[in-house]
C-alpha cells in the first residue's frame, strides 16, 4: 500500500474513533468475492445455465437464452420460479449458492471480520451491502454482536430509529433468504421503492460513507441517491485496489472524496487496527503535530504574537504532566509496558514538535520557556512497581532531549546545546546528579519495548522532519553529530580525562621531539643516537596508545544511531562523522563554533576526546560486524541488527 494510501487510512481512523457511529459502510461485491462466492451476476448465470440444461440446451450466453426464450428480465424472482415453483424448493437452491463454495461451506473473510471489529469497537454502526449472501451477520455474531437485520420494506416499515440501533445491517438489493427482495436487473437497480428511497436518503444525509468493493457501475439508483443526498461534511471514503472506472471517478470527484488504492480485506483489516491502537493509546494525530509545527513557526516569524506560542507550549506541558501515565507511575500485572509507552509518546509528540521548532528558530527567550520543564521528566516516580514503570517520564523526557538536541546541531546553536547537556536532573531527594547527557541518552531507554533498537529515533525522526524538512541522509548526519557530541561532553568531563589528556600530550610532545632529534642525528650521520631517539618515540608513542586505550574505556557506547565502518589503511573501524567533527576542529581550532561557545577549554581537548570517541564507537561497531554470519560487512549502524 503507497505511503499516501495509508495516511488517508490513518486520517479515516481518527475520524472514526473521534466520532464513533458517525460513519456508515457501503460493501459491494468485491467483498463477497473475496470469502469466494460468487458475484450476484455470476450465480444468475449458473441459475439460468441450470435452467437451459434443464431445457436440454447449452447456451454460449444463458441470460440471453432465458431472456429470449421467456421473453422477460433475468430477475431471481422470475428465474427461481422456473426452478423452483414453491419457496421450500428455492431455499437449499439458493443456499448452495450463497452458503458454500465447491461444496464446502463459505466462512467470512478477513474483510468480514474487520467490518465486525469495526462494530465492536463503536466506530461503525451501520452496514448497508449489496449483497445477498449473510457473511457481515455471520462475522458480527461471531464477535459478539447481535444485529438488526433490514431486508425487506416490512421491515423498513417495522424498524426502531436508526441512531437507537447498536448495529443495523441493511440488505439494499434484499438476500437470498427472500428471493421476492433481490434486485439484481438494471431495473430493479435503476429505481428503488419509495421505503428503500427514504431510509438510504436518511443514512446519506446523517452519516459519513465508506465504500468498500463497490463498482458503482450497475447501480443506477444509489448512484443518484448519493450525489443528491450525501453531505460533504464527512470525507467519502472509497476503498478500491483497481483503477475506478468512469461513473466511480465522477461520483467520487463529485463529492470530493478520496481513493484508497487497497483491497477490502487490506482496507478494512489496517483500519480496524488502526481504530483498536487509537482506542487503546489515546493517539493524537500526526496531522495535529505538523499544524502545531506550522503554527509555531508563523508565531515566531511574527515576533509580537510569541505570546500564544508560550501559552501553547504551556498548555501542553500541563497536559503531559497530568497524563494518567506520568502522574501515576506504578504499573498494573495485566498491563503491556509497550501500550504504556506508546501513549506516552503520543501524548508527548505535539511537545516535542513546539520544542524541537524552538530549539532550531528559537532564542534565549524562548529557551526559557522549555529548558525549565526539562528536570521533571528526568525523575524516577515514587512507589512500588517495576523500575521502569516507575521511570515512565523518562520516555517523554528522552524524546523532547533529542528534539531539541538534534534541532540545536541543525542550527548549529552550540550554546544551547552546551545548556542542554549541562543540566542537572533532581533526584528523590531535591538534589542534582547526573546531567542530562547521562541520564537522558538513547542508551538509556527504560526497558527493551516493541522497536526499541530503534529508539527514540523512530519516534523522534518524523516530527523533526516536520520541523526541519530536510533528506533523510541530512537528518541522519545531525542525529549522529548530536549522540556523538553527547558522549564527547560526558568524556570530556570524566574526572580522569584531564589527567590522561595531559599524559598524551606529554607523550605526544616526547614522541615528536626524539622523532625531531632523530631526523638531526641522521642528517649529520650519528646512526647510534639516531637509533637511540627512535626508540624513545616509539617508547613514547607505545605509552601515548596506552593511554588512548584507558580513555577509550571511559566511554561506554550503547545502541544508538550512529554509523561506524572500517577505515583507510590503518583498517581500524571509527565513527566518520566523528571523524569529519575532529578534523573540523582540528582545522578551524579557536574559531570552530564549538569552542566558541565553550563546549571544551581548547580545540586539542575537544578533537582528541572526539577521535577516543570515534575509536569507541568504532570498536562496538567492528564486533557488531564480527557476530555476523558469512561476509563481514565494512559498515553498520550500531542500532540495528
Amino acid at each position: 500500500m503507497a505511503a499516501r494510501d495509508n495516511d488517508n487510512l490513518l486520517t479515516l481512523a481518527f475520524a472514526l474513533e473521534s466520532n464513533p457511529g458517525a460513519y456508515a459502510l457501503l460493501v459491494g461485491a468485491g467483498v463477497s468475492k473475496g470469502a469466494g462466492l460468487p458475484s450476484a451476476w455470476d450465480v444468475i448465470e449458473t441459475l439460468t445455465s441450470e435452467l437451459a440444461r434443464l431445457h436440454g440446451e447449452t447456451p454460449t450466453n444463458s441470460v440471453d437464452w432465458y431472456e429470449t426464450r421467456f421473453a422477460e428480465k433475468a430477475s431471481y424472482d422470475l428465474v427461481l420460479k422456473r426452478l423452483a415453483p414453491t419457496t421450500y424448493e428455492r431455499q437449499p437452491l439458493l443456499r448452495k449458492q450463497f452458503e458454500t463454495f465447491d461444496d464446502e461451506p463459505v466462512n467470512p473473510s478477513p474483510a468480514h471480520k474487520a467490518i465486525a471489529d469495526l462494530a465492536r469497537l463503536d466506530a461503525v454502526k451501520v452496514i448497508i451491502t449489496l449483497n445477498f449472501d449473510r457473511l457481515i451477520e455471520t462475522a458480527l455474531r461471531q464477535a459478539g454482536i447481535e444485529p438488526t437485520v433490514i431486508v425487506t420494506d416490512a421491515d423498513i416499515t417495522g424498524m426502531p430509529p436508526l441512531h437507537t440501533i447498536e448495529c443495523c445491517v441493511v440488505h439494499l438489493h434484499g438476500d437470498y433468504l427472500n428471493p421476492h427482495s433481490m434486485l439484481n436487473t438494471d431495473d430493479e437497480v435503476g429505481r428503488y421503492s419509495p421505503k428503500r428511497t427514504r431510509l438510504l436518503t436518511r443514512i446519506l444525509e446523517n452519516y459519513g460513507l465508506i465504500a468498500v468493493g463497490w463498482s458503482a457501475t450497475y447501480d443506477t439508483a444509489l448512484r443518484k441517491a448519493i450525489s443528491a443526498a450525501y453531505r460533504e461534511r464527512f470525507t467519502f471514503t472509497w476503498i478500491e485496489p483497481w483503477e475506478q472506472g468512469e461513473l466511480a471517478a465522477d461520483l467520487r470527484h463529485l463529492k470530493k472524496g478520496l481513493l484508497v488504492a487497497t483491497t477490502a480485506d487490506e482496507g478494512l483489516g489496517r483500519l480496524a487496527d488502526s481504530v483498536q491502537s487509537l482506542r487503546t493509546r489515546h493517539a493524537t494525530h500526526p496531522l495535529t503535530v505538523a499544524a502545531a509545527i506550522e503554527t509555531a513557526k508563523r508565531e515566531l516569524a511574527g515576533g509580537n504574537v510569541r505570546v500564544g506560542l508560550h501559552d501553547t507550549l504551556t498548555n501542553e506541558f500541563r497536559q503531559l504532566h497530568e497524563l494518567e501515565d506520568i502522574r501515576n507511575p506504578s504499573g498494573r500485572d495485566d498491563e503491556s509496558y509497550s501500550d504504556v509507552v506508546a501513549r506516552i509518546d503520543d501524548a508527548s509528540a505535539v511537545t516535542c514538535g513546539l520544542i524541537a521548532t524552538l530549539a532550531f528558530w528559537g532564542d534565549l527567550e524562548t529557551d526559557r520557556w522549555w529548558l525549565g520543564e526539562f528536570r521533571r521528566f528526568a525523575i524516577t516516580g515514587r512507589g512500588s512497581g517495576a523500575t521502569a514503570y516507575l521511570r515512565r517520564r523518562f520516555v517523554a523526557g528522552i524524546n523532547m532531549f533529542y528534539s531539541a538536541g538534534v534541532a540545536a546541531i541543525a542550527q548549529e546553536r552550540y550554546d544551547l546545546l552546551s545548556k542542554l547537556f549541562a543540566t542537572n536532573r533532581v533526584d528523590n531527594e531535591h538534589r542534582l546528579d547526573l546531567s542530562f547527557a547521562e541520564v537522558l541518552g538513547a542508551d538509556n531507554f527504560p526497558v527493551n519495548v516493541s522497536g526499541g533498537a530503534g529508539r527514540p529515533r523512530s519516534v523522534v525522526a518524523p516530527i523533526l522532519g516536520e520541523v526541519l524538512r530536510v533528506p533523510d541522509e541530512r537528518l541522519d548526519e545531525w542525529w549522529q553529530q548530536f549522540e556523538i557530541l553527547r558522549y564527547t561532553y560526558i568524556l570530556l568531563r570524566r574526572p580522569e580525562y584531564p589527567d590522561l589528556f595531559q599524559e598524551h600530550v606529554s607523550r605526544k610532545a616526547q614522541k615528536d621531539n626524539a622523532a625531531k632529534r632523530a631526523d638531526e642525528f641522521r642528517n649529520n650521520v650519528n646512526p647510534n643516537d639516531a637509533a637511540e631517539q627512535d626508540r624513545i618515540a616509539a617508547e613514547a608513542e607505545r605509552a601515548d596508545n596506552e593511554i588512548h586505550q584507558r580513555v577509550i574505556k571511559l566511554v561506554w557506547p550503547g545502541t544508538v544511531h550512529i554509523l561506524a565502518a572500517m577505515g583507510g589503511s590503518s583498517r581500524s573501524w571509527v565513527a566518520p562523522v566523528a571523524e569529519q567533527l575532529a578534523a573540523d576542529v582540528d582545522a578551524e581550532r579557536v574559531n570552530h563554533p564549538l569552542i566558541i561557545n565553550g563546549f571544551a577549554e581548547s580545540s586539542t581537548l575537544l578533537s582528541y576526546a572526539l577521535r577516543a570517541v570515534s575509536s569507541a564507537l568504532g570498536s562496538a561497531g567492528r564486533n557488531q560486524a564480527h557476530s555476523k554470519n558469512g561476509i563481514i560487512p565494512t559498515s553498520v549502524w550500531l542500532d540495528r541488527e
